[in-house]
């Protein structure tokens, strides 16, 4: 697929995908196989169950289990190529209050500043003001910001007091149906970091 392919073009080619799916789920409608129902469905109705009943869910443990087996599925493929399993894993969702803390400090120093809605922004223009150097990657980066926001997310995110495109998200305000921590900024949702 073409990077800047027109919405429809993307639609097009995921129509066989699409098609698919579709075939899967009349047949098991059809067929009414209670072992395999569940299982062929799925792809047709979990999206409309996510879209109608999702934003109510709020109990952190229906994450965790959603999480834990994606991490395990992940780690299982790892180990069929080899590869070593970390010697220790982090997860934020264990660690938010450190990071609220440390979010604090960066606010506390003026390189971030918090929004009405909730979110939290680096603040690049400060950061670079109080005579540090702000580039993506390397030193030699800096004044191409443009260019810079064009291949990264600082031009994606849109807020509520968002001071520059170039800013990036610190923290983000939960939406409804996403898990939330407590913040001095609200109820914040860490499983988009």
């Amino acid at each position: 697929m073409e990077k800047n392919a027109t919405p429809e073009a993307k639609k097009e080619e995921k129509f066989p995908m699409y098609l698919k799916s579709l075939n899967v789920a009349r047949n098991a409608i059809m067929t009414k196989n209670p072992a395999t129902y569940f299982e062929d469905v799925k792809d047709v109705y979990l999206p409309i169950l996510d879209k109608e009943q999702g934003s109510k869910f709020t109990e952190l443990s229906i994450f965790k289990q959603f999480t834990t087996y994606w991490e395990e599925d992940y780690n299982k493929d790892m180990a069929n190529l080899n590869v070593l399993p970390p010697t220790q894993v982090i997860r934020v969702s264990d660690v938010v209050p450190q990071i609220v803390s440390f979010v604090e400090k960066i606010i506390e120093s003026g390189s971030a500043y918090a929004t009405t809605d909730g979110d939290v922004y680096f603040d690049v223009r400060s950061f670079q003001a109080s005579g540090h150097q702000y580039a993506k990657l390397k030193p030699t980066n800096a004044g191409d910001t443009e260019k810079l926001l064009a291949e990264g997310e600082g031009s994606l995110t849109v807020g509520a007091g968002k001071r520059s495109k170039a800013d990036f998200a610190l923290w983000k305000s939960s939406k409804p149906g996403e898990p939330r921590w407590p913040s001095p900024w609200g109820e914040v949702n860490t499983m988009n970091h």
